[in-house]
């Protein structure tokens, strides 16, 4: 049997009044006779796959929040940042690598203070993902995601009309050549009836017609990249009528309600 230890330290900060947040989080992990999987490939391409035990997986986790706002600019901004590096051993054909791994990101966005008439946010995250191997170099890997996005709302009266871009990047020369993806969105609702239990929506989904489904992930042996369907460009047509006894529920909250698409 494998036997882990943990420790998890965190420290979560909120003052309501400054409306200034921090949070910081590590956490390590260390396994004993870690159970794992020797891999072994024949001439014919046959993967043949055997659990073991090997003598140790070790791994460091950390993550790191801070927001505040920006008075001068009626602004607030928010940083992060999330870091896992991690240790273990692999047999690939019979031969002990040591892999060292390291997946690291980082976000940055800004938003507006007052939101009663306007609210939008912009802002930009990244993550890296990094294996070594000790001895089988030629399986290292490495790749990159970034995404820039920028959401707007305005609620002029009884309307509310809205947009928001997202603009993916997925780089890694293990996956040939970088990809870019930008999916636009918008959005116009009117409310109406009595206290404004009704809701009429025109939306609109990839408005640029260029969306595609991509994820990408990595292992102790192999990196992957899926590529599946998704809806392209449509627009659709929303009538929400909200149950509630008191009218509709505020901005980006919920309620109970009912809903007719077309």
């Amino acid at each position: 049997a494998e036997y882990s230890h943990r420790l998890n330290v965190g420290v979560h900060s909120f003052d309501a009044f400054s409306n200034i947040s921090f949070f910081a989080n590590i956490s390590a992990n260390y396994t004993d006779n870690k159970i794992t999987n020797t891999k072994t490939i024949d001439e014919f391409y046959k993967q043949t796959t055997t659990p073991i035990n090997v003598d140790y997986d070790k791994s460091l986790n950390g993550f790191l929040s801070f927001g505040a706002p920006l008075k001068f600019a009626n602004m607030r901004f928010n940083v992060g940042n999330n870091t896992n590096l991690s240790n273990s051993i692999l047999f690939i054909n019979g031969v002990e690598n040591n892999i060292n791994r390291l997946t690291y990101g980082a976000n940055i966005s800004f938003e507006n203070a007052k939101k009663e008439k306007i609210d939008w946010r912009i802002g930009s995250r990244f993550s890296v993902s990094n294996n070594k191997y000790s001895i089988n170099t030629n399986l290292n890997q490495q790749y990159n995601t970034n995404r820039y996005f920028a959401d707007f709302n305005w609620f002029p009266g009884k309307w509310n009309i809205s947009t928001s871009l997202d603009y993916d990047i997925y780089s890694g020369s293990a996956f040939g050549e970088d990809t870019m993806i930008p999916l636009l969105k918008a959005s116009i609702a009117r409310s109406f009836l009595k206290n404004d239990r009704g809701e009429l929506k025109i939306s609109a989904w990839d408005i640029l017609n260029q969306y595609v489904g991509i994820s990408q992930s990595s292992n102790l042996n192999y990196i992957q990249e899926t590529t599946y369907n998704t809806l392209s460009r449509y627009f659709m047509l929303t009538f929400t009528y909200n149950l509630n006894k008191f009218g509709g529920p505020t901005k980006g909250g919920r309620g109970n309600r009912m809903m007719i698409m077309h």
